[in-house]
């Protein structure tokens, strides 16, 4: 009977990991680059951050959005929505002044603004070089006013050292990859030893 009841926890704990690790299947791992070369300077920047892009859809398809643009807000500015970006850096190199590397509680808001697809909604595509995708209107982020941090400009640019005339930048290429995940495999077998665990604990008892 114990043994039973054992199995039937097994089979909870592997099925409440599952839903877990399903729920945080659409971080995606992102990479985007900026370039001067456009704007005739030898400027560049750099930024890595994690992207929920579930969270993100639901935004932009939410009925309260406009045309499929949304901001996340972040640091101490709070937000309706849960932010969509997480574990940003970002690092400008290459201009005359804002020079350095960034958070996210540097920023007071990260903006997506895309166009409707294929099946009519406004969902974002983190696949390929995602920055070239002509569904994407603009990708944007403002540092916290008055600060020397970089912002973003319309037409997916940005400039270094925003409120201090830094050089400016246009994004030039983005990649992603999806964030790794245990295999169900391994969330089985954690959940079946952590049971055998405390039931062989439970017995020494």
């Amino acid at each position: 009977m114990k043994q039973i009841k054992l199995i039937k926890l097994a089979a909870l704990m592997v099925m409440g990991l599952t839903l877990v690790t399903a729920a945080k299947a659409q971080i995606y791992q992102m990479t985007a680059n900026w370039s001067g070369a456009s704007y005739s300077n030898s400027a560049t920047a750099t930024a890595t951050f994690d992207l929920d892009v579930g969270a993100l859809n639901m935004q932009l398809n939410h009925p309260t959005t406009n045309n499929g643009s949304y901001y996340s807000t972040t640091g101490a500015y709070g937000g309706i929505f849960p932010g969509f970006v997480s574990d940003l850096t970002l690092t400008v190199s290459g201009s005359s002044t804002g020079n350095g590397t960034f958070t996210e509680s540097n920023f007071h808001y990260f903006l997506f603004i895309t166009s409707t697809n294929a099946s009519g909604n406004y969902d974002f595509d983190p696949s390929g070089n995602w920055a070239a995708n002509i569904q994407l209107q603009d990708f944007s982020f403002a540092g916290n006013n008055g600060s020397n941090y970089p912002s973003g400009m319309p037409g997916k640019s940005m400039r270094a050292d925003y409120y201090h005339s830094g050089e400016s930048m246009s994004l030039v290429s983005g990649s992603s990859s999806l964030a790794p995940v245990p295999e169900p495999g391994t969330l089985a077998l954690t959940a079946i030893g952590g049971v055998g665990a405390w039931f062989c604990a439970r017995r020494k008892k």
